[in-house]
């Protein structure tokens, strides 16, 4: 404590102090937005240094790596700057990436960009993760193109869905099978956001990473319970799958 008895900031530099005084007492979208601005020289430099060179897609990731790096940040072991240049060292994982990249056609790498970018706003914008329906709306760009491009990046090749395993807990087999791919698609989107980001979780949907009940849990601040519950109702609606094509 201070003679004026405030919290220490330790080694926090003075330029950064006010930003992330905001943004720690209050962590919404507006008050990270101001808080990555401030750091916008110590990211630029980071991405100089671990990319070689800016682009929008290592900038937006970047700008995530440090939203995350000020949520592990400890005034009273470093300072701000020196910590989230540090934690941009994750940004090396994207130069191997464009590297493994090079024979993707243009356009294709320029929409991938352009995704990249939008969930990194998006993000921003709602204060969570959004959903795929969510990008597509915002991009202007189709659930199957989102689904193709982040297939193209991560070297996921397309497949037929299997649900069944260790990722889909409390999730019973289906066959796989053209009707049932399109029965997804439209259980989804008749879905609320969070049914919506549980569903591509589970089964993968427009490349997004398979996950656990914990993970998926944890990831939309849920009980593993409540996310069961969740998927019980709506196998319930996949499970009409037959009736709907038998009409």
């Amino acid at each position: 404590m201070t003679k004026f008895g405030k919290p220490s900031l330790g080694k926090l530099e003075p330029e950064f102090q006010e930003p992330y005084l905001r943004y720690r007492n209050n962590p919404d979208p507006q008050n990270a937005t101001a808080l990555l601005d401030s750091l916008k020289p110590v990211i630029q430099s980071g991405v100089r240094t671990y990319v070689g060179r800016e682009n929008p897609l290592s900038n937006s990731r970047a700008r995530k790596l440090a939203l995350q790096a000020v949520k592990t940040y400890d005034p009273t072991r470093a300072r701000l700057s020196t910590h989230v240049h540090n934690y941009l060292k994750g940004l090396r994982r994207i130069t191997e990436q464009q590297t493994r990249a090079v024979r993707i056609p243009e356009r294709a790498l320029l929409d991938r960009t352009r995704l990249v970018r939008g969930e990194a706003e998006l993000e921003e914008e709602l204060g969570r993760e959004p959903t795929a329906t969510e990008l597509a709306d915002y991009l202007g760009m189709s659930p199957r193109r989102i689904e193709m491009l982040r297939r193209l990046q991560s070297g996921v090749s397309q497949s037929t869905l299997a649900f069944s395993g260790p990722e889909t807990q409390g999730w019973s087999p289906a066959v796989s099978q053209p009707q049932t791919d399109t029965w997804l698609r439209l259980v989804h989107a008749d879905q609320d956001r969070t049914n919506q980001k549980i569903m591509e979780w589970t089964f993968g949907m427009y490349g997004a990473p398979r996950l656990t009940n914990q993970q998926i849990a944890k990831k939309l601040n849920l009980s593993p319970g409540a996310v069961s519950q969740r998927k019980a109702k709506i196998q319930q609606l996949l499970d009409q799958d037959e009736l709907f094509y038998a009409r």
